[in-house]
């Protein structure tokens, strides 16, 4: 069954705490349109410079029904070592990344796992345009696993449609309630 978009990304929020998340949160960063409908996505240890190197993030995607702002429409995952200090590795792309997007970079970032440097940092780059070309959200979840990734999946949250082609928009380091410290991903159903 085909679907528009019953809510389009329209702006996101990256905000962290310390690892244990009882200092208050604050705002590493923010992009887009901040709107009424928020939907917190998921978490990650990450780097701040009030908490150090023992922070822990909550990331946030802010939604609109209308077609009246620019709208998520593609998204790429890259790592680095653990400083950040090497060149970013492109580790995975989806949707529309090219020309007539605007690219939002580091919307979403910390420490996580890749081919290229095993454990290091990870970032997840944003595109968004007026008018979807191509493959567009629809959808998303939020899903846990053990740090190596080898028990079941547990879906912690989910928004949209659960139909199209699911796609990684961030992965990461993490805390839940089903494996305590973990691995998260944040994920993207698109129409295409």
């Amino acid at each position: 069954m085909a679907h528009g978009p019953l809510f389009r990304i329209v702006g996101g929020m990256m905000e962290a705490s310390n690892n244990t998340q009882s200092e208050p949160f604050l705002t590493i960063k923010k992009w887009g349109l901040q709107t009424p409908l928020s939907r917190v996505v998921g978490g990650s240890y990450c780097w701040t410079k009030q908490y150090g190197d023992s922070s822990y993030s909550r990331l946030s995607l802010y939604l609109d029904s209308t077609n009246q702002y620019d709208m998520v429409v593609g998204g790429k995952i890259l790592a680095n070592n653990n400083e950040s200090s090497n060149q970013w590795v492109e580790q995975s792309s989806w949707g529309n990344t090219g020309s007539g997007t605007t690219l939002i970079e580091s919307a979403f970032a910390g420490y996580g796992w890749s081919q290229a440097y095993q454990q290091g940092y990870v970032r997840c780059d944003l595109y968004t345009a007026s008018s979807p070309s191509g493959p567009y959200p629809m959808g998303g979840r939020y899903i846990s696993n053990k740090n190596d990734q080898s028990a079941a999946p547990v879906t912690d949250s989910f928004w949209g449609f659960s139909d199209g082609t699911e796609n990684d928009m961030f992965g990461g380091y993490n805390w839940s309630s089903t494996y305590q410290k973990g691995y998260g991903r944040v994920t993207v159903f698109t129409n295409g």
